[in-house]
């Protein structure tokens, strides 16, 4: 059974696709825009509103929402009950799902997927085939591209970098200028930030501390209390575990065997 009707009422969308407006069949109540009927499950109680444009081959299903001025388009699938609002878009082959909320300016495109509790917000920008999932916050300046993949309760923001095939997960935080790429682990409470890069193979977890303009390379492994900051670089098979502290006058690279 239908739930709504394509109306008269349509505007050309910038790119010359003709969108109409959608309205609710049994409340009367006029809904975003749509390029067909296919944009939008009949069932389920997945809405389009405000002026949200969906088109392409997109399609919004379940109890996912669309509200405000954002769009979904290109092949963008929404599921769950995920809510896309703002000025948010979603495009590409991307994929949002459960709870997953994106917000504000947000952009999502590629073939990127957010689901569970995570939220997307601010200006930030998610691409590439990067997953994010569970609780995880991403806003601000922020980027996620690449393979990356974002876990547990772990927090992106500011203008923080997080590429290539590395993983963020467990309640870890990486802010301000901060990069993590490669093959990089950052996970359990540790924090990542100032301008900080992580790469290689690095990994950098338990409450362990990156900042300033640090460099972590190689197999490096800061874990425990670990500080490492100003402009130290940390690489090789070097391991910095407790309250270690290392800083701009000092170098640790330890050689591979």
């Amino acid at each position: 059974m239908s739930k709504y009707e394509l109306t008269n009422e349509k505007i050309i969308h910038e790119n010359g696709i003709t969108l109409f407006r959608i309205r609710d069949l049994k409340t009367k109540v006029l809904g975003g825009y749509v390029e067909g009927e296919a944009n939008l499950a009949q069932s389920g109680t997945a809405w389009i509103a405000d002026t949200a444009r969906v088109f392409g081959n997109a399609i919004v299903s379940d109890s996912a929402q669309v509200q405000d001025e954002a769009w979904v388009f290109d092949n963008a699938v929404l599921s769950g009950e995920c809510i896309v609002s703002g000025y948010a878009w979603v495009f590409g082959t991307a994929k949002i799902s459960g709870n997953a909320t994106v917000e504000r300016h947000a952009i999502v495109c590629g073939d990127a997927t957010i689901a569970d509790q995570s939220c997307v917000r601010g200006h930030c920008r998610i691409s590439g085939s990067a997953r994010i999932h569970d609780s995880v916050q991403v806003s601000g300046d922020a980027q996620v591209s690449g393979k990356a993949l974002i876990l547990g309760s772990a927090v992106i923001e500011g203008e923080a970098r997080v590429t290539g095939s590395c993983s963020v997960s467990e309640n870890s935080t990486v802010f301000d200028s901060a990069r993590v790429h490669g093959e990089a682990v950052v996970n359990g409470s540790a924090r990542v930030f100032g301008n900080a890069n992580v790469h290689g193979l690095a990994r950098i977890s338990g409450e362990a501390r990156v900042f300033g303009s640090a460099v972590i390379s190689g197999k490096a492994q800061i874990i425990g209390q670990a500080w490492v900051y100003d402009s130290a670089e940390v690489g090789g098979t070097t391991m910095l575990d407790g309250t270690a502290r290392v800083n701009q006058s000092q170098s640790m690279l330890k050689a591979e065997n």
